[in-house]
C-alpha cells in the first residue's frame, strides 16, 4: 500500500511517463495505424474489383495470387521490382561515388575552398528530385512525350528514348540530388580518421595507395556502407523523378506501380505493392542500422589531438578545383538556370533577344488549359496558399509534437522513454508512397469517432507530421541533452512544480529549437509531391501537383515556371535552415 501510494506521489509531482503513454497511444493509432491498414487490405475483398468472387469485407487471397502468380503478375510486381532494384542500386553506387570523391576533396586535400563546398553543393539537395526530372526533360525531351521536344531535339540533335526517359536519366537526377548527404557524410567521416596512424605510416614508407587501402578505406567503410543504404531506402521510396522521367515509356517503378493501382482504385493490389515496399525500407534500415553497430570493427579514431595535414595536390590543385566547379554546374546552377531560362522563350532551343518572352509568367499563352501567365492564373494563387498554409501548418504541429516528445522521452525513464523514441523513429522505415497508401486505407471509411479524412487538407497535414516526425524528435532530442539538469532541480528546491518549470525552464530554452525543428519541415512540405499526388483530389490545388499537371499536358513552360517558384522556395528555405543549424541535423537524421 505504501509502495502504491508512493508512486501515485511520484506521478503527482511528475506525470511526464503518463504523459509519454498517452503521447506513445496516439501515435501507435497515427503511425502503425496506417501499416495495419495496408496489411490488412491486402486480405479484404474491395468492392469494384473486377475478378473477385468475395463478397467486399470478407477474407481474400486473390490480391496475392494477382500480384504474384497471374497473368499480370510480370507488368504490375516483377518487372517494377526489378526495375527498383537496379534503379537503387545503381543510383546509390554512382551516388556514393559522387558524394565520397567530392568529400575526399574538400576534407583531405588542399583544393582552393576546402570543407566550404559542402555549404556550395549542399544547394543541390534542397532542389527537389522531379525539378530535377524536369531539367532533364527541358534538355533531352524528344517526339516521345506530349508537347513539344527538348532543347536538344529543336536544335536538330536525336535524342534516343534510353537518354530522355527510364532508367539512365532517373539514375542521374537522383544521384545528383542525393550526392551532397554522402558527402557531408564523408566529410565527418575522414575528420575522424586517427591521424597518428597516417602519419605513422607514411614515416614507415608506405606508399599512398597503401595509407588509403589500410587506413581510409576502413576508416570510412561503415559510413560509406550506412550511406548507401540510407540512399537505397530513399530511391525504393522516390515516386517524383521515376514517374516524371518514365511515365512516357512505361519504365514503371514499385512506387509508380503503385500510385497506379490506387488512380485506378484498385486498392487491394495496391496494398500489396504498398506491404513489399514498406518490408523493402524495413530491411534496408535495419540493415543499416546493422552496419552502425558494428562500426566499431572499423575504428580507426583513438582520441589524439594530432590533426590530419592536407594532402597537396600540386599542379592537381586546378583541376581539382575544375572538377568541383564542374559538379557544382552540373548539380544545381545549370539545371536552375535551364529551368528559370526556360520559362522566358517561346521553343526551346531557340534564343535570341527577339524570342524572349514574359508571357507564361504575365501575358498569357492561349492554351486552352492554362491560358493566361503564372503570375495572373487564379490556380497559381490558390495553389501556393494552400501549398504554404499545410506546409506551415504541418510543421508548426510536427515542431510541437517533436519536441513535446523530446522532453517526455528525457524525463520519462526506462521502458516508456524507449517506447517513445522508437515510435518516433518508426516513419523512417516507411516509404512516402507506402504511408500515403495506408493512410487512404485508413481514414478512407469513418472509424468509430473520427470521420474519414480521405480528400481533406487534414489528412495530407497529418501524413507531413508523420513523414517527418524522425526529424523534430532528433533535433529536440539533441536540444534537451544539452540541458543538464541543475536549472530544473533549482526550479524544484525553489518549490516550483513540473508545470511551471516546463512553462519557466524548458520551452524558453527550447524556444530557437522549435525554428529549427519547423524550418526543415515546412521546406519539405514546400515541395512534397508523394504525399500530394497521392493523398489530394482534383478539386484540391497544390503547387506540386499543378506543375506535374502541366508536365504532363507537354505545357514545358509553364510547368518549369511552376517548379522554378518552389525551387526558390526551397532553396532559399534550406539557407535559412543551415544559418539556424536545422539542416545539419536533417542530414544527421
Amino acid at each position: 500500500m505504501k509502495t502504491l501510494q508512493y508512486r501515485l506521489a511520484t506521478l503527482r509531482s511528475n506525470p511526464m511517463p503518463i504523459l509519454a503513454i498517452v503521447l506513445a497511444a496516439v501515435l501507435v493509432y497515427a503511425i502503425l495505424g496506417p501499416v495495419e491498414s495496408v496489411l490488412s487490405a491486402a486480405f479484404v475483398a474491395h468492392a469494384g474489383d473486377p475478378g473477385v468472387t468475395q463478397l467486399p469485407g470478407h477474407g481474400t487471397t486473390f490480391y496475392l495470387e494477382r500480384m504474384f502468380s497471374s497473368r499480370a503478375a510480370d507488368r504490375l510486381f516483377y518487372q517494377p521490382l526489378w526495375h527498383s532494384i537496379e534503379l537503387t542500386a545503381l543510383t546509390a553506387a554512382l551516388t556514393i561515388a559522387l558524394g565520397v570523391g567530392a568529400g575526399w576533396l574538400a576534407a583531405r586535400t588542399d583544393v582552393w575552398g576546402g570543407v566550404r563546398w559542402n555549404g556550395i553543393l549542399i544547394v543541390a539537395f534542397m532542389v527537389p528530385s522531379w525539378a530535377f526530372a524536369q531539367t532533364w526533360l527541358t534538355i533531352f525531351k524528344n517526339e516521345h512525350a506530349a508537347g513539344g521536344t527538348g532543347v536538344l531535339q529543336s536544335l536538330g540533335v536525336r535524342v534516343p528514348d534510353a537518354l530522355a526517359y527510364g532508367l539512365i536519366p532517373s539514375v542521374i537526377v537522383l544521384s545528383l540530388h542525393l550526392f551532397p548527404l554522402v558527402m557531408a557524410l564523408s566529410i565527418d567521416a575522414f575528420g575522424r580518421i586517427d591521424a597518428a596512424q597516417e602519419e605513422a605510416a607514411v614515416l614507415l614508407g608506405a606508399s599512398r595507395l597503401t595509407v588509403v587501402r589500410r587506413i581510409m578505406l576502413p576508416g570510412i567503410r561503415p559510413t560509406v556502407l550506412s550511406a548507401a543504404m540510407l540512399i537505397a531506402a530513399g530511391v525504393m521510396g522516390d515516386f517524383g523523378a521515376p514517374y516524371v522521367l518514365g511515365l512516357p515509356v512505361g519504365y514503371n517503378v514499385l512506387a509508380t506501380s503503385l500510385y497506379g493501382e490506387l488512380k485506378n482504385n484498385r486498392q487491394g493490389t495496391a496494398a500489396v505493392l504498398a506491404t513489399v515496399v514498406t518490408l523493402l525500407g524495413v530491411l534496408l534500415i535495419a540493415g543499416d542500422s546493422s552496419l552502425t553497430r558494428g562500426a566499431k570493427r572499423f575504428q580507426t579514431l583513438t582520441g589524439g589531438t594530432m590533426r590530419l595535414q592536407p594532402i597537396r595536390l600540386r599542379f592537381a590543385r586546378p583541376f581539382a578545383f575544375a572538377l568541383l566547379v564542374i559538379l557544382a554546374i552540373v548539380a544545381f546552377a545549370g539545371p536552375l538556370l535551364i529551368l528559370a531560362g526556360s520559362t522566358f522563350v517561346d521553343k526551346l532551343g531557340h534564343v535570341s533577344l527577339a524570342d524572349l518572352t514574359t508571357r507564361y509568367w504575365w501575358q498569357g499563352t492561349g492554351n486552352r488549359d492554362f491560358p493566361t501567365g503564372l503570375l495572373r492564373s487564379a490556380d497559381f494563387w490558390i495553389g501556393l496558399r494552400n501549398t504554404a498554409a499545410v506546409a506551415a501548418l504541418a510543421a508548426i504541429v510536427c515542431a510541437i509534437v517533436g519536441l513535446v516528445a523530446a522532453v517526455l522521452i528525457r524525463n520519462s525513464p526506462g521502458w516508456i522513454g524507449s517506447l517513445l523514441r522508437q515510435l518516433t523513429f518508426l516513419p523512417h522505415l516507411v516509404p512516402g508512397v507506402a504511408l500515403a497508401a495506408g493512410l487512404i486505407a485508413l481514414f478512407v471509411v469513418p472509424r468509430g469517432p473520427i470521420p474519414a479524412l480521405y480528400g481533406t487538407f487534414t489528412l495530407i497535414i497529418i501524413g507531413m507530421v508523420i513523414s517527418h516526425l524522425p526529424f523534430a524528435t532528433r533535433t529536440g532530442i539533441a536540444a534537451v541533452s544539452q540541458f543538464g539538469g541543475e536549472l530544473d532541480d533549482a526550479a524544484r528546491m525553489s518549490g516550483a512544480g513540473w508545470l511551471s518549470t516546463l512553462r519557466r525552464v524548458t520551452v524558453p530554452l527550447l524556444r530557437r529549437t522549435f525554428g529549427a525543428a519547423a524550418l526543415f519541415p515546412f521546406i519539405s512540405g514546400l515541395k512534397e509531391l508523394t504525399l500530394i499526388v497521392m493523398l489530394s483530389t482534383i478539386s484540391m490545388q497544390f503547387l506540386p501537383a499543378l506543375s506535374l499537371d502541366l508536365s504532363e499536358h507537354g505545357y514545358t513552360q509553364q510547368a518549369n515556371a511552376v517548379t522554378t517558384v518552389i525551387t526558390l522556395l526551397a532553396v532559399a528555405g534550406g539557407i535559412l535552415a543551415r544559418r539556424l543549424g536545422g539542416m545539419g541535423a536533417a542530414l544527421a537524421t
